[in-house]
């Protein structure tokens, strides 16, 4: 059994994994690099080699209660979709509250990690200073490419956006100025998705997009389905389109001195800059060992976070995941279940059958996603939050739910689908998880307009009739299809 355990950065994964670390009585200690907590959400004007960060306009894709941790809400007077500034004034009230400040040592970096043997391109610095009349050439459509893109647009000449396969784009707000992913994901909503065809769910979702703007029409319509690829978040791009200060271009064929020519055989000259937001190759430089090796993005970890050939398990990679949802919560129970692997809490299948679960995950993703670097570690949001809860006993039994608290149940189903609902039961449970679930519309249209005050009128008896109904429909269905 792991009693000292090292934990290497202090953003969003190394805090909680401090934290966790902290419930089951180890004794963590933190190395980060900088002299700050926040990791990537930390922005700083200065390139540092080796380091990454935000882009000083950057806000985060995933609203503020399906983002956080189990067990620590945000304030109600916080924005439902936080600047990266907010975020980290939440990370570092996270670290306050749990005295996890003490436990880390700033400024020192990590340059190797050995197993015991008693064991078996230019940087830019996030803003838009010096590109003011410049015409720019923007190259990838992912997330960073599009705000980027949008950032430009407001200062540069006409911005070029370069894209290879075009990507269909979701905005933050959906349906009466209400954050997308709280309506959209919930347990219902999820069982739907499972229970329907994947070509009927791609075309429901897929006209709702065509909705907003035409993704043919605006030149970003890609040849693959909507779930074939890991969408753009962008609520400007389409206007800045529409408004002519942003330029959609095909791939890029060939570059000259001060001219670009792409594959469709435009060619544009007089090109300023160039700037590739082409995504990350990841790695782990500190740790020589093959098993944790990285080829085209690809690393072999168990459930994404145990690499199957160190035996015994005594290391663990936290947050190496790409969801359609928010990345913290399946950080934190990433944490809550390798401390429990290193303390002999939890045990883990062979290796061999680590080795096969991983094998088919990577199967399952060639074929339903594009070739691509960015979607080798994506991962269904729900999916894998239960399946990692259910190793260490954290998610929440609806059936046994219903009988005890129905309007729980209620919330817990139909409701928003929030991480506190990992901390109603399992190992350290949090008191407030129930009031924290139950105040969720609260706190989220507190932070659009302070008057908002959604209340739960529904009578108990009502929660009971209707979570009896859906039951009986749930067996039905399963008896019908399956």
């Amino acid at each position: 059994m792991a009693n000292r355990i090292a934990v290497i950065g202090a953003g969003p994964s190394g805090l909680c994994a401090l934290k966790s670390c902290l419930e089951e009585h180890l004794e963590p200690v933190c190395y980060e690099k900088t002299s700050y907590i926040g990791g990537l959400w930390y922005y700083t004007s200065n390139v540092i080699e080796g380091r990454g960060c935000v882009m000083k306009s950057t806000v985060i894709n995933t609203s503020k209660e399906t983002m956080v941790y189990s067990d620590f809400p945000p304030p109600a007077d916080c924005p439902v979709y936080m600047h990266n500034t907010k975020l980290v004034e939440y990370l570092k009230a996270y670290a306050s509250h749990f005295d996890l400040k003490e436990r880390i040592r700033f400024e020192h970096e990590v340059l190797g990690v050995v197993q015991a043997e008693d064991f078996a391109k230019r940087r830019d610095n996030g803003t838009h200073v010096g590109y003011e009349d410049k015409k720019v050439l923007v190259v990838g459509i992912g997330n960073s490419g599009g705000d980027v893109a949008v950032e430009l647009s407001r200062i540069a000449k006409p911005v070029l956006l370069s894209t290879r396969r075009g990507s269909w784009v979701m905005n933050r707000i959906e349906k009466n100025g209400l954050p997308i992913d709280i309506l959209l994901h919930s347990r219902v909503t999820d069982l739907f998705k499972r229970l329907t065809p994947r070509s009927l769910l791609n075309w429901a979702v897929e006209a709702r997009l065509n909705a907003r703007f035409d993704h043919e029409l605006y030149g970003l319509k890609p040849e693959h389905r909507f779930d074939s690829q890991h969408p753009m978040v962008n609520d400007e791009l389409p206007n800045r389109i529409a408004s002519g200060t942003i330029t959609i271009k095909p791939d890029v064929k060939k570059i000259g001195p001060t001219s670009v020519e792409f594959v469709d055989g435009s060619l544009e000259d007089d090109i300023d800059a160039i700037i590739l937001a082409t995504g990350y190759n990841f790695g782990f430089p500190f740790i020589d060992h093959p098993a944790l090796e990285v080829k085209d993005n690809v690393v072999n970890l168990y459930k994404y976070v145990f690499p199957p050939d160190i035996q015994p398990s005594t290391l663990a990679v936290i947050g190496c995941v790409q969801p359609l949802g928010a990345v913290m919560p399946i950080s934190e129970i990433q944490c809550r279940w390798a401390v429990r692997v290193f303390k002999g809490l939890s045990s883990l299948p062979s290796s061999d059958a680590m080795w096969t679960d991983i094998r088919n995950k990577q199967r399952d993703l060639s074929e339903r996603y594009v070739k691509s670097r960015r979607h080798t570690i994506q991962v269904e949001y729900i999916e894998i939050m239960d399946d990692i809860g259910s190793k260490i006993g954290s998610k929440p039994d609806l059936g046994k739910l219903f009988w005890k608290d129905p309007r729980l149940a209620w919330h817990c189903f139909f409701g928003p689908y929030v991480p506190y609902q990992y901390r109603l039961v399992g190992p350290h449970p949090w008191n407030g998880a129930r009031e924290a679930i139950m105040t969720v519309w609260d706190r989220t249209l507190a932070g659009i307009s302070p008057k908002s005050k959604p209340n739960d009128s529904m009578p108990l008896w009502l929660y009971a009739i209707l979570m009896a109904v859906l039951a009986v429909v749930i067996k039905w269905l399963i008896f019908v299809l399956f």
